[in-house]
């Protein structure tokens, strides 16, 4: 998947309506569909049209599910095919390479088998969402997803096209700056600033108001315009989640006809009065999120936070898990990996700072990492509010967390 880093408005709305050119929707039986022995390309076919595309690891996590064969048998079986080809390429020997090259052919064989099964046995409509390729020689087009007949299709030219207006608008009349904007064959993620939204918190600590939009347009998640805030000083960026401002909606429509779907010439699953009411939701949803109440509501929840319970400090920490029980919590709470862990207890301890505020801020301070990628730290971003706008009950279970003690 290639992530684009884009500086303006202008560039992002070209990329967003490039890829939309390249993306090609088909509702069919799933017996129509067909895994080549290669274990990756999958074929589909509709009365007199067929596409096909390497089966990216999303669809193929959406087929398991699907299927109910589940995402771990599939996901190892391509990360055996894998690493029979990395062996084929690490070694010289003549029999090595023949023996990783049938092992390879086996795992490819075994896991077209298991998806043409159920293509077969379960044969219900679906979705197959495929993106071609520039250059089809060096990169094959790919089945980025494997949707329900019932994905509603409200993409990222859709959502732009009814955005941008109220954006060049704010440029113009107030100043609006791009904080961020990525774009990629899946989705996209825009922050953006207002200089007028701007307040202490306390000591050192400014922060600047704004908005966020986001989308996916392969099932991962609802599309969204939501509050957004950004701290000055350490650019740690945070959604805003206690105050409910903002346009969210989930990828559920009616159930499509069989056949190649129209790209957007219909205004793809959205009727005109429904996006007619959806441009008008925008625009006065992002008046809310840049509103002063809205973000002088963040700034008295931010000081609340700092002044209420602190972590628990521990010294029974073990090296399986060298963190804090607290961060040990939000990490098993929100599927957070080792290495986001580690970063979150080393940031809460640098800082010294132990209260809700310290803990929202550690969360999101390694979303700056500029190796990070782009739809990690977002996620980050909004973890680290959805923290902050804990009640105390929630917090104080957070706090109060203590590891099992070690065995003397």
């Amino acid at each position: 998947m290639r992530t684009t880093e884009v500086k303006t408005t202008e560039e992002l709305g070209h990329r967003i309506h490039q890829f939309a050119k390249r993306k090609v929707d088909i509702v069919e039986r799933s017996s129509n569909a067909f895994m080549l022995n290669d274990g990756e390309t999958v074929r589909v076919t509709s009365g007199s049209d067929v596409q096909e595309g390497r089966m990216s690891n999303l669809a193929l996590n959406q087929f398991g599910l699907w299927s109910h064969m589940g995402t771990t048998y599939p996901n190892r079986l391509r990360k055996e095919i894998v690493h029979a080809k990395e062996m084929v390429n690490g070694t010289q020997n003549q029999d090595e390479i023949k023996k990783w090259e049938n092992e390879c052919q086996e795992h490819r064989r075994i896991l077209a088998s298991n998806v043409n099964h159920w293509f077969k046995h379960r044969d219900t409509d679906r979705m197959f969402r495929f993106f071609k390729s520039e250059d089809i020689y060096s990169n094959p087009n790919e089945l980025r997803s494997f949707n329900s007949s019932q994905y509603k299709r409200v993409d990222n030219d859709l959502i732009w096209d009814a955005v941008v207006p109220v954006i060049s608008r704010m440029v113009e009349d107030e100043g609006l700056e791009v904080g961020s904007i990525f774009v990629n064959e899946t989705g996209m993620h825009g922050k953006f600033l207002l200089p007028k939204l701007e307040g202490e918190l306390f000591e050192g600590k400014v922060v600047r108001g704004g908005f966020r939009v986001r989308n996916s347009e392969v099932g991962e998640g609802r599309y969204l315009i939501e509050p957004f805030v950004l701290v000055l000083a350490c650019l740690n960026g945070m959604v805003v989640h206690k105050y409910e401002k903002g346009v969210r909606g989930i990828h559920l429509g009616k159930r499509q006809d069989a056949g190649v779907l129209d790209q957007y010439g219909d205004l793809s699953d959205v009727t005109n009065i429904e996006y007619t009411r959806f441009k008008k939701d925008i625009g006065e949803t992002v008046s809310q999120c840049v509103s002063q109440g809205v973000f002088e509501g963040f700034l008295d929840q931010a000081r609340d936070a700092r002044r209420g319970e602190r972590i628990r400090i521990h010294s029974n920490i073990s090296q399986a898990k060298p963190w804090m029980p607290s961060v040990d919590l939000i990490g098993e709470d929100y599927h957070l990996g080792r290495l986001d862990r580690v970063s979150i207890d080393q940031s809460l301890v640098r800082s010294g700072d132990f209260s809700k505020w310290g803990m929202s801020q550690a969360i999101t301070e390694p979303a700056n990492n500029d190796q990070m990628a782009y739809e990690q730290s977002s996620r980050l971003e909004e973890i680290g509010g959805i923290v902050l706008a804990m009640n105390d009950t929630n917090w104080h279970r957070i706090a109060s967390h203590e590891a099992p003690r070690l065995a003397a």
